[in-house]
């Protein structure tokens, strides 16, 4: 993608769902194609805080998604004005199972890469420092005492001549 395209991405959330339904061919959400840089901001310090359970990652990436990448909609008001794009509308507009799981997904295919790639490049330089050029890890000693061999001469005793 261009560093400078700016043709939004649409995703198509299903049958219109606006007052008197005036969409024949549904509602239509419009993704930034690129995530802005408050929206990566976000992203990046989502994942830095060390979260280990995926589906709470999820739910804080899909929700950074829908807030910095919804950059236009069709969606309008019982007065056919347009319904204005401000976070707590967006959320209102895009319940989970009415088009925002659509949206997260869609803006999840787009920005992921973007987002994980420098996590990714951090993690091979971290691991390639792990160990020096040709050497080998140090193997463990063996903790485990050398087998004695075992001798009847030298455990039996001498009998006593008669």
């Amino acid at each position: 993608m261009a560093r400078f395209d700016s043709t939004p991405v649409e995703v198509n959330i299903g049958e219109c769902g606006c007052p008197n339904a005036p969409h024949s061919d549904g509602d239509v959400v419009y993704l930034a194609p690129q995530l802005s840089m408050a929206g990566g901001m976000a992203a990046q310090s989502a994942i830095s805080e060390g979260i280990t359970d995926s589906l709470r990652l999820q739910e804080l990436l899909a929700a950074i998604w829908v807030r910095h990448g919804v950059v236009d909609w069709n969606l309008v008001d019982e007065d056919g004005d347009k319904l204005p794009l401000d976070p707590q509308t967006i959320a209102a507009a895009l319940p989970y199972g009415k088009g925002g799981r659509l949206v997260a997904e869609r803006a999840d295919d787009l920005y992921a890469e973007d987002i994980l790639a420098p996590l990714v490049a951090r993690l091979k330089n971290t691991s390639r420092r792990g160990q020096t050029g040709g050497s080998t890890p140090p193997t463990p000693k063996s903790t485990s005492k050398p087998s004695r061999r075992s001798s009847t001469a030298a455990s039996a005793k001498e009998r006593p001549a008669a």
